[in-house]
Formats: C-alpha cells, sequence, structure tokens
C-alpha cells in the first residue's frame, strides 16, 4: 500500500472517537470525505463547531459497537473521558451518565474507505466486529489506540 492508495479527493477517512475533532481536522486537505464519530455530549458540541467549516465533514453522534441499540455512557472526573457502561461501569469517580444511540460501521455502508482511526476508550473489540462487512469490502490501513487503562478489575 503506498500513499495514493490512501489519500485522494475519491478517498474517506472515518475518525471513530473524534473528540474535539483535531485530527479529523487535520486530513481535510487529503480526503474527499471525513466521517467524525463521537458519544460524548459535550466533545460532539465541539466536534461539531470545529468541522462546520468544511464541507468535506460530516459528524456522527453515535457510539460505534458491534450493535444498533443504545448504551450508558458515563462520565468521569478524571479528564474529558468517556467509557460505555459494560467497559468501566462500576468506577468510582463518576459524575454522570447519558443514553446514547450505538451504531455499527456496516450500518452506514460506506465505500472507498481508505483509512480508519479508533480511539473509542476501551470499545475497540465491539466496533471491529460491527464493522467485518466494512473493512472486508474496503481494505482500509487502520490506527487503533489502545490503553490498559480500560483492563481494570472492579470488585
Amino acid at each position: 500500500m503506498n500513499l495514493g492508495d490512501i489519500y485522494g479527493p475519491d478517498k474517506v477517512y472515518l475518525d471513530c472517537g473524534a473528540s474535539t475533532g483535531i485530527e479529523s481536522v487535520s486530513y481535510t486537505d487529503v480526503f474527499g470525505a471525513i466521517h467524525s464519530f463521537e458519544p460524548g455530549v459535550e466533545d460532539y458540541r465541539c466536534l461539531k463547531e470545529n468541522l462546520k467549516h468544511y464541507n468535506n465533514c460530516t459528524t456522527h453522534s453515535a457510539a460505534l459497537s458491534n450493535e444498533n441499540s443504545t448504551a450508558t455512557l458515563v462520565n468521569y472526573a478524571s479528564g474529558r473521558i468517556n467509557h460505555l457502561d459494560f467497559i468501566a461501569a462500576a468506577r468510582k469517580k463518576n459524575i454522570g451518565t447519558s443514553t446514547v444511540v450505538t451504531r455499527t460501521l456496516d450500518s452506514y455502508d460506506f465505500n472507498n474507505v481508505s483509512y480508519i482511526k479508533i480511539d473509542v476508550e476501551g470499545c475497540e473489540y465491539n466496533l471491529l466486529q460491527g464493522a467485518k462487512e466494512l473493512l472486508t469490502n474496503n481494505n482500509p490501513l487502520i490506527k487503533i489506540e489502545i490503553s490498559n487503562k480500560h483492563n481494570e478489575v472492579v470488585d
């Protein structure tokens, strides 16, 4: 795979766990379409504001998972990190929850996806399970952020 296979006006970039959109903005000149996903209410508000001047960017207020449903997003005092309840429901610094829509990437029926960034705070496996068709049909380059901080054992 070379850069010409990844970037271009006909290529699509998926920013999964976009937060406020910093990485999405950095790619506006090299992709024809950018889809940025963020379930956190405050981060999504900032994401929409930061991307509103880019015609090739679309924002999605959804948590990407292995099913189209809803989930509880738990917000923590330890920074702007959000987690779905089935990942970290018992953390002690929970400062609130909200119900969010969950969607599979396959349910969007994207084409020409050449690059996916995944930073979904411990929900990587579920996201990938919900993207089997997309991954098979598009064979994109994938960048995944994985952190051990989401693998805590809770008594």
